[in-house]
């Protein structure tokens, strides 16, 4: 009996053992054990509680998500430069008729001539007519929006034209001596002076300056005006290249723009600015 008492007290130390253990090592296993024989013999038998603590196996690891490819961002277009409209509008400073014929060489209009005439370049009897705005204004302008381009153009008022038609072109008339409305001198815009080129070079004749051997050696305009027999007292009007435009407005040597044609027989005349309400006007805007 007292065995037996003590086989049930030792069973029920284990079993309070193992229930305490659950919680810390895990699952309890109980296995019986018989002690003093075996059931079928009649034999009353003690069970004995061998705890046995097994690992629990951790839930197998969640699969890693795939990384998700990210696009780089696009790059952030700048906004667009806000593009002004702006124009400008300059009546002609100073103008002159310049004459090569042998009689009358190298005379100009002191800028009181009722004509401006353009007359073929390549002949010795050749004339040209010089044009002079506030080149200051203009440049003012050119540097107030740059970055943006522009669009110009020149109106003439045609007073006759002869056998036409003829093209009258512009060029730029670059010199690093000036001229005056008021000299009589072609040869020298300056007395005893000559038209010297930037680089150095001496010239007679205005027509030297800007022409030899049947080539423009000034900066040309690309565009052209036609003018007829017929069109007296109308407006003539040339587009102008926007690289004319800025170096006419900005380069050091500028005096001017010289107009000519180069047609064997037209003469094409124009009002000078001593007329008045009339004379040549400088149109540009900002595109």
């Amino acid at each position: 009996m007292k065995k037996a008492l003590r086989n049930g007290a030792v069973c029920v130390a284990v079993s309070m053992l193992a229930w305490g253990c659950i919680g810390v090592h895990g699952t309890i296993r109980v296995e019986h054990v018989y002690e003093g024989g075996a059931p079928e013999a009649g034999v009353p038998a003690v069970a004995v509680v061998t705890p046995q603590v097994v690992a629990e196996t951790p839930p197998p690891a969640a699969p890693e998500k795939p990384a998700v490819a990210v696009a780089p961002a696009e790059p952030v277009a700048p906004a667009p430069a806000v593009r002004k409209s702006d124009r400008i509008e300059l009546e002609v400073a100073r103008d002159a008729r310049v004459m090569h014929h042998s009689s009358v060489r190298n005379s100009t209009s002191g800028g009181s001539a009722a004509r401006l005439r353009a007359r073929n370049i390549d002949r010795g009897s050749a004339e040209i007519f010089l044009l002079d705005f506030d080149r200051a204004a203009l440049r003012a302008f050119v540097k107030k929006y740059e970055g943006q381009s522009f669009s110009g153009k020149l109106v003439l008022d045609v007073r006759e034209v002869q056998n036409g038609p003829g093209e009258v072109e512009a060029c730029i008339v670059e010199s690093t001596e000036n001229w005056s409305e008021r000299n009589l001198s072609a040869v020298a815009p300056q007395p005893g002076k000559k038209w010297t080129s930037p680089d150095g070079t001496e010239h007679e004749l205005l027509k030297d300056l800007l022409y030899a051997d049947g080539v423009i050696k000034a900066v040309l305009n690309s565009h052209t005006v036609t003018v007829n027999d017929g069109d007296a007292g109308s407006k003539a009007e040339m587009t102008l290249d926007e690289k004319f435009i800025r170096h006419y407005a900005t380069a050091p040597h500028v005096r001017g723009m010289g107009l000519f044609t180069r047609n064997e027989r037209c003469v094409a005349d124009f009002y000078g600015r001593a007329q008045r309400q009339k004379g040549a006007v400088l149109i540009v805007e900002t595109k």
